[in-house]
């Protein structure tokens, strides 16, 4: 199924005063997860295999500018079934592995705001705000609840990073 959301990611100094922050504020803790993005060359779009502690799986594709503000992502995301290392290596023969992303997440909700709050391997520490358009979650209502919870905790447009984690990874390899 074919989703829509507003994204921002921001460096973050301090992860433990943006738990804090949702805390007080009481947003809904949802998970504490490790994840691992398996990301493929393709043409259009990004797309990656994303393994879950906890035996989760899910081939993820999706188109998002590169910009420091708000951007719109349109993504697919799809369950996978059966042994996740056959779709990986079926994916690296075709399309070849980019890269691979590994974090540590911890999730709360806002309204319909999804607040990742990530400690990536190799990068550092980023908090990530995913506003889902969705029901009566519209354009607008969607990206003023956005605006609204990263004034909440205290997040800096001049610490947004305009890039995925993949091409920072990429970045500092070169």
């Amino acid at each position: 199924m074919k989703a829509h959301n507003f994204e921002q990611k921001f460096r973050c100094e301090d992860l433990d005063a943006v738990v804090r922050l949702c805390r007080e504020n009481r947003y809904r803790f949802h998970a504490r997860l490790v994840q691992k993005d398996i990301f493929f060359d393709v043409k259009t779009g990004r797309l990656k295999v994303r393994q879950i502690d906890g035996g989760r799986t899910e081939l993820i594709h999706y188109f998002r500018p590169n910009r420091k503000g708000p951007r719109k992502c349109a993504y697919v995301r799809v369950p996978v079934g059966g042994e996740p290392n056959d779709i990986i290596g079926i994916l690296k023969s075709v399309a070849g592995i980019v890269g691979i992303v590994k974090k540590k997440r911890t999730v709360y909700y806002h309204e319909n705001v999804r607040i990742h709050i990530d400690r990536v391997e190799k990068l550092g520490d980023f908090v990530e705000l995913e506003a889902e358009i969705r029901g009566r979650y519209k354009k607008g209502l969607a990206l003023a609840l956005l605006k609204s919870t990263k004034a909440a905790l205290k997040l800096d447009d001049r610490n947004a990073v305009e890039r995925s984690y993949i091409d920072l990874l990429e970045a500092k390899k070169q």
